[in-house]
């Protein structure tokens, strides 16, 4: 309801806006006399205004973005995948394998069956906004290299390397060689090898595909869009060690998934478009002017995440409405999330909590000890109770709920997820819907297991414990029932 609300309010806006514009227009037509009374300023305040009326149609009929951000292994790419009905539409894995900005662009199919995963287009970075990107990693690399304690003369021949007109490659590389052998610091070698890499794979393919957008299929996004696993003993390699330049292209006019690999630091964005039953998830109230679009982004915040990530999430997030961050439950109380909104409020300059929406992800992993499972017992054996009086008593869940309390203003935006379950209770809901790829129907029994079943049945009979106007009552039975996963949609 309050979807179709929201829905109806921006076409209202929409709307106003054009009618403003249309005014405009008959006064500038039939501009009034120009009479002494008649202020010399009007025609900058109309242009000011009609303006504003544009910017407001373009703000109402533009996609709804969501933004989704998540902690090291808090299964944000599975998430994604429950959300839109289908486990393995991303590549999922234990290993940071994104890397990558993902723009899922959200369709309704007409009838109840499968989601449909379209062809990915994958856009690589123009020459502009190879420079921009170089500058955000050159002004990183200044950083980490005072900290590091470089040569007072290194750091003073780092500014003039910064691009203007021209990329000064071949100086950039000289410049990482000889501060790779001035230090040992792990973080400033980290981000050499990663500007190395992405000077190299520049030089090779820059003029080729600059700018360019290529569509591919579905296993060449899979086998080509994965992150190579970074050395393990980065401060034992010598700078003659880093990966060499990439070799060209077979052919230019389409990539392989060798090819997607070897250029993939100039990648800009992932694009593909899933076509989604109503039965999964209801966007016809999207259906029109409105486009529906979750942001996948790679892991902001975590030791592993490469700067140049950083600064394409950065520039994708200029136009998001909403973020979603999605929180280990494995490992309660993290501070990466904590991190990542710092990150983004020092970017934009604003408080962001309004306009978060929290997830605990794994929540079903939450590590329980024997003292905590006979807490919850012994809870599930009074009458009513309190949220203070369950919180005080389950500490691990206090700490879980505080953490996503500091992320947002309102703690019914926090969100309890077990994404596989959700994904389980949806293959129950017709013989006609696949929800996963053969290879990863295994994964689907694991909600079924014993210990999960008797671990949710506690929380929901917790979850009756507390007041219906409770939000941990709500926050509770959404997880037993499905893993949080319609909630979230609805959200």
């Amino acid at each position: 309801m309050k979807s179709d609300m929201a829905i109806a309010q921006l076409r209202q806006y929409k709307e106003y806006g054009e009618s403003v514009l249309q005014s405009l227009e008959l006064v500038s037509q039939n501009p009034p006399p120009q009479e002494s009374w008649f202020p010399n300023s009007i025609h900058e305040n109309i242009q000011r205004l009609k303006a504003s009326a544009q910017r407001v149609v373009e703000i109402a009929s533009s996609p709804v973005k969501i933004g989704i951000m998540g902690e090291f292994s808090s299964g944000k790419t599975l998430l994604i995948g429950s959300l839109i009905g289908y486990a393995d539409a991303l590549p999922v894995s234990e290993t940071p394998t994104t890397g990558n900005v993902t723009a899922i662009h959200l369709r309704q199919q007409p009838d109840l069956q499968t989601t449909q995963i379209g062809k990915y287009t994958v856009h690589y970075l123009s020459d502009e906004g190879v420079k921009e990107c170089l500058r955000f990693m050159l002004q990183e690399v200044e950083v980490r290299a005072k900290a590091a304690e470089l040569s007072l003369e290194l750091l003073a021949s780092l500014k003039n390397l910064h691009p203007t007109k021209i990329v000064d490659s071949n100086g950039i590389l000289r410049w990482c060689e000889q501060a790779w052998n001035q230090t040992q610091s792990l973080e400033l070698r980290s981000l050499l090898r990663e500007l190395v890499v992405y000077m190299r794979t520049y030089n090779a393919y820059g003029k080729y595909i600059g700018g360019k957008s290529y569509e591919i299929d579905h296993t060449t996004a899979k086998k080509g869009l994965r992150l190579a696993e970074p050395p393990m003993n980065i401060l034992e390699l010598s700078f003659d060690q880093l990966p060499a330049p990439p070799q060209p292209w077979a052919n230019f006019a389409q990539p392989s998934a060798v090819d997607l690999h070897k250029s993939f630091s100039l990648i800009r964005r992932i694009d593909v478009t899933v076509e989604v039953s109503k039965e999964i998830w209801d966007l016809s109230a999207l259906q029109g002017t409105n486009e529906f679009v979750l942001l996948d982004f790679p892991g902001l915040g975590s030791a592993d995440s490469g700067v140049r990530d950083t600064f394409l999430s950065l520039r994708e997030l200029t136009d998001v409405q909403t973020l979603l961050l999605l929180l280990n439950g494995r490992y309660p109380g993290g501070a990466i999330a904590s991190k990542i909104r710092t990150m983004l409020e020092r970017d934009k300059g604003q408080d962001l909590r309004d306009r978060i929406i929290v997830g605990v992800g794994r929540f079903n992993q939450l590590p329980l000890t024997q003292s905590d499972e006979r807490a919850l017992d012994e809870l599930i054996d009074e009458p009513l109770l309190s949220e203070a009086n369950i919180l005080e008593s389950l500490g691990i869940l206090q700490l879980t709920i505080a953490s996503a309390s500091n992320l947002t203003t309102e703690k019914k935006n926090i969100v309890l997820l077990s994404q596989l379950h959700g994904l389980a209770k949806l293959a129950e809901l017709s013989s006609l819907i696949q929800v996963s790829s053969p290879e990863f129907l295994p994964e689907l029994d694991i909600p079924n297991k014993l210990s999960e079943v008797e671990l949710r049945e506690k929380w929901q009979q917790l979850s009756k414990k507390l007041p219906p106007s409770s939000t941990l009552h709500k926050q509770l039975s959404d997880f037993a029932e499905d893993g949080g996963i319609s909630r979230l949609r609805s959200l």
